[in-house]
């Protein structure tokens, strides 16, 4: 199980970090963890793309930033030509929200979104399965 292991480099958020909220922790997995995640993918990618929100940026390919802001000042100037719309915006950065999942509540989330429950399965095994577990099998 050496594909659950991964070496943390910590990368500077900006110039001169004073304190460790100033690093983001980039995982450095194996080629075989890779390979998994793109095979898992892959099955998963198709099933859930029609459900996802459409303005969602984050995560997906060839979206980003730049459409998220061009999305959202296409909409306020729209809004804004009649006369008398006002506009509120509420912005929320989710700081570390990857370190939070539970996972549980996204093994509940894939049944919602319709992956095949065999691979949920899978999935739940995978992630709560200690990387420990199994070594006992190949030492001899």
């Amino acid at each position: 199980m050496f594909w659950k292991t991964a070496t943390i480099i910590p990368v500077p958020k900006k110039p001169c970090p004073s304190e460790l909220n100033h690093y983001r922790p980039v995982a450095l997995t194996s080629i075989i963890a890779k390979c998994l995640e793109k095979l898992v993918l892959n099955i998963i990618l198709p099933v859930v793309s029609p459900r996802l929100d459409p303005y969602q940026f984050a995560y997906k390919a060839k979206r980003g930033t730049e459409d998220a802001v061009a999305c959202l000042l296409y909409t306020v100037l729209h809004h804004q030509a009649t006369p008398g719309n006002h506009t509120r915006i509420l912005l929320i950065n989710f700081s570390s929200s990857f370190n939070t999942i539970q996972c549980h509540i996204m093994i509940t989330k894939l049944y919602h979104l319709h992956v095949p429950p065999l691979l949920i399965r899978w999935i739940h095994n995978f992630l709560m399965t200690p990387w420990w577990c199994g070594l006992s099998h190949s030492i001899s």
